[in-house]
């Protein structure tokens, strides 16, 4: 796949997993990218399937945190 097709797919997923795994409730900056990176591998593998210069887990943690506000992280 190409890497802006999988931007937009784990921007969505990053939403859909919290509504889904029950998180709904907790808030955003204390979300864990550890179990949302578990989720995607396990449910969505194909989405980890593309080029990186950073790495693909690098990328994704950057658009969770994006997606959740949590880049002051950095």
């Amino acid at each position: 796949m190409k890497k802006d097709e999988c931007e937009s797919a784990i921007r969505q997923l990053c939403h859909i997993w919290r509504k889904d795994c029950g998180f709904s409730s907790t808030p955003e900056n204390e979300l864990s990218f550890g179990k949302f990176y578990q989720w995607v591998e396990d449910h969505h593998r194909p989405y980890l399937q593309f080029r990186a210069t950073m790495g693909v887990p690098y990328m994704v943690e950057l658009w969770f945190d994006q997606e959740f506000g949590q880049t002051w992280r950095r």
